[in-house]
């Protein structure tokens, strides 16, 4: 039904100014707020949103932010996330909700053709006022997929940059901006410096809109960070400043591999107001993670402070952990580091979609630990906007 409507899918055919196709700016929240226009507003019925940008790992702190929230209250959590790997249903997906697992729930192919068909007079008036690209469309469909689902909370995952990505329509209800690690990428649309990127990343957070901000390796994207939320207004909160973490390891076998579990607690003074908030009570604990990887202990910590300041914005889901350990526990997303065996002569493939050099230096310290001196052999596919050199490097 998607294919049917027709849509420029930038994800295939090139981002303009990337080596794509000649076309209408891909960027820009003009394409989906008309289709919001035609569908009647959905995401007003979404009480609160976050909003999660960076250039890695956003993907998988969208996910556990998701499950966390979902696992924690009555009504599924929305879930918007991109690029796929197997199908496009893994865009949109529900977490928790009374009676749900807290991982994400990929839309059915049922309910979303339904969705799709339903709202195809709305996408044709939409796009009779304008371009209308299939990202954008994809993310109205979520908004209306998630009001329908009874969800009052949504994780946006941002796809390029942030201030004129089509998720930042949702920008008057985001609660919360969460950035995880920034490097070098889509440079032709978002800038050639790190400040351009950092910019136009931390772009959707609305005056006065709390921003956290995850551990990273440029150090100067602390000091930029640190500008935009003041010309903001804007509280900014580190997440390694707010959470502290401890990762366990365990040796490698044929089937686990990597950091078997986390200790998350509350830094002293790192989240001002918390222990207020909750009479004093604890929070944290030791949970097992779902995903394996240094990199991912990291995201984990970052969703951790996340959920630690909607607590003291009075987000009752934010308050409890045993949610968040459990989507921890179930925390499962295609292309992390996945271990795939292929004989029973012990070897494997890893797949990842690491695709910037900060990346490419995480996935090959993980490689390196988990295999500790096996041979290697590396096949890479990247997109034509990526820096091909500077990865293998």
């Amino acid at each position: 039904a998607l294919d049917a409507l027709g849509l420029p899918c930038w994800e295939e055919a090139g981002l303009p100014g990337c080596g794509g196709a000649a076309g209408p700016p891909a960027l820009g929240l003009g394409g989906v707020g008309r289709l919001l226009d035609e569908l009647g507003r959905p995401e007003r019925g979404i009480a609160g949103g976050v909003h999660v940008v960076g250039s890695k790992g956003k993907g998988s702190v969208a996910a556990l932010l998701a499950g966390a929230l979902g696992g924690a209250g009555p009504a599924p959590c929305g879930l918007f996330s991109s690029p796929h790997v197997f199908s496009v249903r893994e865009r949109l997906a529900l977490a928790g909700g009374r009676g749900g697992a807290a991982a994400p729930r990929p839309v059915s192919s049922a309910a979303l053709e339904e969705l799709v068909t339903a709202s195809r007079p709305a996408i044709e008036r939409a796009v009779a006022r304008g371009p209308l690209s299939r990202f954008e469309a994809l993310t109205g469909l979520a908004l209306q997929y998630f009001v329908e689902a009874g969800c009052t909370r949504a994780v946006l995952e941002a796809g390029v940059g942030g201030a004129l990505d089509a998720t930042n329509i949702l920008r008057s209800r985001a609660a919360l901006v969460v950035c995880g690690l920034i490097d070098f990428e889509h440079t032709a649309l978002l800038g050639d410096s790190l400040e351009d990127i950092v910019r136009s990343k931390l772009g959707v957070a609305s005056p006065g809109t709390p921003i956290v901000l995850g551990r990273q390796q440029h150090p100067e994207v602390y000091e930029i960070a640190r500008a935009v939320a003041a010309e903001r207004a804007s509280e900014l909160i580190l997440a390694e400043e707010a959470v502290k973490l401890e990762a366990e390891g365990v040796a490698g076998d044929k089937t686990r591999y990597g950091l078997e579990s986390v200790s998350l607690e509350v830094c002293p003074g790192g989240t001002e107001g918390w222990a207020a908030s909750r009479g004093g009570g604890a929070w944290g604990g030791r949970a097992d993670m779902g995903l394996r990887g240094a990199h991912q202990a990291e995201n984990a910590q970052l969703a951790a402070a996340a959920l630690l300041r909607l607590a003291r914005a009075g987000w009752r889901e934010g308050q409890d952990f045993p949610a968040l350990a459990r989507a921890l526990a179930g925390w499962q997303l295609p292309g992390r580091f996945q271990i795939v065996p292929c004989d029973d002569s012990g070897h494997v493939t890893v797949m990842d979609g690491a695709h910037t050099p900060l990346a490419a230096a995480a996935l090959a310290r993980e490689v390196l630990r988990a295999f500790p001196g096996c041979p290697v052999a590396v096949v890479l596919a990247m997109a034509r906007d990526k820096d091909a050199e500077a990865f293998t490097e």
